[in-house]
């Protein structure tokens, strides 16, 4: 796929911009997003969505097709999250949110191709999330979502 961090500045941003078009065509869940645009400056994370349903993407989202395909699927449950779910605000939220992502991505191995390794990087962030929810609100917390309830308990 598209290794962005070999490509001269001018260029990074109609290449990435070109990609992103290309997994919009293979997501099309992500179709309700305000717009999706390339962040060469988004490099903690491989992707956020902001309140306004932009999603901005960052250069380590570009590692594979098949992880840019399944880093805008988990953007898309965020914007799909944002008329009743959105929690960024709240540590205890956040993860939740980010759960019902992460298993959406789970759903989707097969579709996407994702390789073993990228597939142990998902499943360990959600394990990761589950963790929080486990710290922060307790037992029933992890059993709500664990049923796919993922409002504030």
């Amino acid at each position: 796929m598209l290794d962005v961090t070999g490509i001269p500045v001018d260029f990074e941003g109609d290449v990435a911009a070109g990609a992103i078009d290309n997994a919009k065509a293979d997501v099309p869940e992500i179709a309700n997003a305000k717009t999706v645009i390339y962040d060469r400056k988004l490099t903690g994370d491989y992707a956020r969505t902001a309140r306004d349903g932009t999603v901005y993407v960052g250069p380590n989202a570009f590692r594979s097709t098949e992880w840019l395909d399944s880093t805008l699927l988990h953007e898309s449950i965020h914007v799909s999250q944002i008329p009743t779910r959105w929690y960024a605000n709240d540590p205890l939220g956040s993860s939740i949110n980010d759960v019902e992502a992460y298993r959406a991505e789970q759903q989707n191995f097969v579709r996407f191709g994702l390789s073993p390794a990228d597939q142990a990087e998902v499943n360990q962030s959600l394990l990761s999330d589950m963790f929080v929810i486990r710290r922060l609100g307790g037992p029933a917390a992890v059993q709500q979502v664990y049923s796919g309830n993922y409002t504030m308990p």
